[in-house]
């Protein structure tokens, strides 16, 4: 259908950065002099051991990660982590807290009830999740496993702008579409936790950063390659890892630290969002009804007061070579992905492109 490549605005999947894919294409065939295909390499090999080494490297240097701290890949998306994180930390507690601000958030705390107690501290779906409950309402327990939030939520275009405060227990953070793109202090969380297709890498492998301590929470009844003292005892080679997803994630974060590291994409975020933004705050053709303060860098989400307009606005992206705008079918609309990988150059484009659209059919 396309002869080059197009702008790609996937949620996830995501577009990956031109220069990782032409290493990893130039390295397809014989990766590292090996004489094999990373995907053919054996993940217990001494070359892939390296690798993991400098990724785990690459990670304390781009978050500051105390030596407190280790460092999990396991062969799962997100979905995987919903379940494994109640499994994993609520010996020892009655129950757990949550925070619901849109669907990703309620999905966790869906697999969550199954195997414990779930206080919902917050919820924003009465106003159809457009914003963050203060959190001075939140109705904490006194003694949970974990307090747990979602950082950005890609499908309502919520993110929060400050780390929630955790008096009680470890903050645990499902931070899958906005890590890498703005700085967090790590010593703040019990738990970093993201799947891999955003602004990590490639789908089939995800990423927590753990407290070690928390480690111990773990019980013998969980299935070992679900248990994160048994990943952390193996190195996170303890069942055969996806070697491709880790090799890209890898090539990733030497990537960010070249362009400038965290404090660069995060810069480049405010820039390509508020871009948007303000074009769609212009006048009542575009409309985005998320509370300004909570309006996510990475997934702007808005609609056209015609839904004919917007199957419209779909087809003719296309025709100007921007796929991935149609939003969730849980939420409907547009969705425009600003992941790290989206250059200020090609959200401007956009940009262009949507005021010439509103200009004709406005």
């Amino acid at each position: 259908m396309f002869k080059r490549r197009v702008i790609n605005f996937n949620a996830g999947p995501a577009a990956l950065p031109d220069a990782v894919l032409q290493q990893a294409h130039h390295e397809f065939f014989n990766w590292q002099a090996q004489g094999v295909s990373i995907l053919e390499l054996g993940h217990r090999s001494d070359a892939f051991y390296q690798l993991t080494l400098h990724s785990k490297q690459l990670l304390r240097s781009i978050f500051n990660i105390p030596d407190e701290y280790d460092i999990l890949f396991a062969p799962c998306s997100t979905r995987g982590h919903f379940a494994f994180l109640p499994l994993n930390l609520i010996t020892g507690y009655d129950c757990l807290d949550y925070v619901e601000t849109g669907y990703w958030s309620a999905q966790a705390i869906a697999q969550a009830q199954k195997y414990a107690e779930v206080n919902i501290v917050a919820n924003s779906s009465a106003s159809q999740y457009t914003t963050i409950p203060a959190q001075q309402t939140w109705q904490l327990s006194k003694n949970p496993a974990y307090l747990h939030y979602t950082d950005n939520e890609t499908i309502d275009g919520v993110e929060f702008t400050y780390t929630p405060e955790s008096p009680h227990a470890p903050l645990i953070a499902d931070m899958t579409s906005s890590i890498l793109s703005k700085p967090i202090d790590i010593n703040k969380f019990g738990v970093v936790y993201a799947g891999a297709q955003k602004n990590l890498g490639v789908a089939g492998i995800s990423l927590v950063i753990i407290r070690k301590d928390l480690l111990a929470r773990s019980s013998e009844t969980i299935p070992e390659v679900f248990n994160y003292q048994t990943i952390s005892k193996a190195e996170s080679l303890y069942s055969t890892p996806d070697l491709f997803a880790w090799y890209i994630t890898t090539l990733i974060l030497e990537w960010v630290q070249q362009q400038g590291g965290i404090d660069y994409f995060y810069q480049q975020s405010l820039l390509k969002s508020q871009l948007l933004y303000q074009l769609i705050d212009q006048d009542e053709f575009y409309q985005n009804n998320v509370d300004v303060e909570y309006r996510s860098r990475m997934n702007v989400i808005f609609t056209i007061h015609d839904q004919a307009l917007e199957q419209q606005f779909v087809q003719e992206a296309l025709e100007h070579e921007f796929i991935g705008i149609k939003g969730h079918k849980a939420k409907g609309g547009l969705r425009v992905s600003l992941y790290n990988a989206i250059t200020l150059e090609q959200t401007q484009k956009f940009a262009e492109f949507m005021k010439d659209f509103k200009n004709r059919y406005g």
